[in-house]
């Protein structure tokens, strides 16, 4: 479910500014690990468990990542709810005020057309993206401008 989604980019999240698994075992420990044993430790954490691993990473992405792992699924937050999160504004400015790339709706839309062409087709796309001849210059810099903000 995307409640469930938003949990997972939280762990993601915080791998990611604390350096190291949020949920971590011991080499020799995950044997018999079962998809039913990993979802009833995650139902087992608690609150004061995620304020433990909360104090490893800075302030302000800390309460991110509260809202993102609330344990209570009808109180996380859907993805658009935790998109809006002061955290996020930021990056959604930048994604939406640089002059020389792509808007994002045409950037998602170019994704949405891609993913319907054949593997054929895709296979050629992706041999004329490696070869930025094919393109005019200034949308080859649109182009990379666009991905250098990922």
């Amino acid at each position: 479910t995307e409640k469930c989604d938003i949990w997972s980019v939280g762990v993601v999240f915080f791998e990611m500014l604390a350096g190291y698994c949020a949920f971590h075992r011991e080499q020799g420990m995950c044997d018999g690990y079962t998809q039913e044993v990993i979802l009833r430790e995650i139902g087992d954490v608690t609150t004061a468990a995620i304020e433990q691993q909360l104090c490893d990473v800075p302030k302000d992405s800390a309460d991110f990542l509260r809202v993102l792992l609330t344990i209570d699924p009808d109180i996380r937050p859907s993805a658009s709810k935790a998109l809006n999160h002061s955290i996020m504004k930021p990056a959604r400015s930048a994604l939406t005020s640089r002059e020389n790339v792509l808007p994002v709706d045409t950037l998602l839309g170019r994704f949405r057309s891609y993913s319907q062409y054949s593997r054929r087709t895709r296979s050629w796309l992706l041999a004329v993206a490696r070869s930025p001849t094919y393109l005019a210059w200034q949308e080859f810099e649109q182009l990379r401008d666009t991905f250098k903000m990922f």
